[in-house]
């Protein structure tokens, strides 16, 4: 799953009197059902697949949409997502870092 995650910032000290620096945050989730059995997925879902999406997108420019991309790691396994509901969930947040015109 792909979303929006909380509003946007802007950074104060970046930017120029005609540019702003604007951080959007995006989350990254995992999500699956594991019938209860988390240990046999584990090296699969949160390690694997969370390693892929950081290697993907840390310190990496995002076409022309995002000069820059900081991955914020989530908890691992969500432990309520997993216990209440049998989901396995896991999350990271990429931060992404645009400079956007005035005006």
């Amino acid at each position: 799953m792909i979303a929006p995650y909380g509003a946007e910032e802007i950074d104060p000290l970046a930017g120029s009197t005609s540019r702003d620096d604007v951080v959007y945050r995006v989350v990254v989730a995992i999500l699956a059902a594991d019938n209860g059995d988390q240990e046999a997925h584990f090296n699969q879902y949160p390690l694997a697949w969370r390693e892929s999406i950081r290697r993907l997108f840390h310190d990496q420019p995002l076409g022309s949409l995002c000069f820059s991309v900081q991955v914020q790691p989530l908890e691992v396994v969500d432990r309520d997502a997993w216990q209440q509901r049998n989901l396995f969930a896991s999350g990271l947040v990429l931060k992404c870092f645009s400079r956007e015109p005035r005006g």
